[in-house]
């Protein structure tokens, strides 16, 4: 059996040069599978070897969009005009990502099954990358504020609904009157 370790190139923005050797194991393998002189997000791959990023596509920032990588392929899924970004993706290839719209609208979280995109969340203060189990339920935080501190409420969508798991009453506040979590 071969394992394969892909590998996501963006250019480097600051001077200094990092050379590294790396030791692969036997039965893997290493596959770029973007390079670009934009930024490139962070990835996510599931067990299956399938891998969500986003990638910046040109000096704009909201031309980032979400990518999947499955089995030697790249599909592009999304294309507009704002910045989708901080993929996850779980064992059935379903994604979730963050799109942010252009004020005044809200961030957006968004679910991707079988070609189809649901918005779960709309938040006026932005919201955090996100995780998603194999059953598709999705985690992620809540920004309640947009200055500092920024505090955040995480959130969980079970399939149905979206329950706030931190308490519900205040988190207190410290000497200065700002709020503690």
């Amino acid at each position: 059996m071969r394992y394969t370790l892909a590998l996501i190139v963006t250019a480097a923005l600051c001077s200094t040069v990092v050379v590294a050797q790396v030791e692969i194991p036997e039965g893997f393998e290493i596959v770029e599978i973007t390079r670009s002189q934009h930024w490139g997000g962070t990835p996510a791959i599931n067990n299956c070897g399938q891998i969500v990023f986003d990638q910046q596509l040109g000096p704009n920032s909201s031309s980032k969009e979400i990518f999947l990588y499955d089995n030697g392929h790249i599909r592009r899924i999304t294309k507009n005009d704002v910045p989708d970004r901080l993929g996850a993706i779980n064992d059935a290839g379903v994604i979730t990502w963050n799109r942010t719209m252009r004020p005044p609208d809200d961030d957006r979280k968004i679910y991707y099954e079988n070609g189809v995109e649901t918005i779960l969340d709309n938040h006026r203060y932005g919201l955090s990358g996100s995780a998603i189990n194999n059953l598709g339920h999705v985690a992620w935080s809540r920004f309640r504020r947009s200055e500092c501190p920024l505090a955040q409420d995480l959130v969980v969508w079970d399939g149905e609904e979206i329950r706030r798991i931190t308490p519900n009453a205040a988190f207190g506040r410290n000497q200065r009157g700002l709020d503690l979590l």
